[in-house]
């Protein structure tokens, strides 16, 4: 499995580059904002065992002027309910802020999405989730990374 991982890493980087390249061509000196993931190694158990894994980690996607969008989730062949919340705090300017989360997950990876207005500067966020599936309720693992916003 770690092959495939890492091909597929390395496949999509190579993709990222020469896309990054052409697009960046005409804007020279620009700042191209990306997303980033927070706490990628953040892995779990499915509350249905024989699943995907769970992963606690959140993509943050630069808004411009402080403001971010997050989502976390990921797929699941059987499907399972998250509850948990999500906390932030800007590690710049000490604002936090806490968003309630309640999504499922399902074949397509559906999850949480949220807008946050956390002020340019290192932004620490956290996951904290209790996962139900038809048979077990399973907490997750606490996960936790710094995102750069600008």
């Amino acid at each position: 499995m770690n092959r495939l991982v890492t091909g597929t890493v390395v496949a999509l980087a190579a993709g990222a580059v020469v896309a990054g390249t052409a697009a960046g061509a005409g804007a020279a000196g620009a700042d191209i904002e990306t997303s980033e993931y927070v706490a990628q190694n953040c892995i779990g158990l499915s509350p249905n065992i024989i699943d995907n894994p769970y992963y606690g980690g959140v993509t943050v996607y630069p808004d411009g002027n402080g403001r971010i969008s997050v989502t976390w989730g990921n797929p699941s062949i059987w499907g399972y309910r998250t509850d948990g919340t999500l906390t932030w705090k800007n590690l710049r300017t000490g604002r936090s802020g806490q968003s309630n989360a309640h999504f499922t997950h399902d074949a397509e990876g559906a999850g949480f999405s949220a807008e946050i207005a956390t002020g340019p500067g290192p932004v620490r966020i956290t996951t904290r989730a209790m996962n139900r599936g038809p048979f077990l309720t399973l907490a997750a693992p606490t996960c936790t990374g710094v995102a750069h916003v600008r």
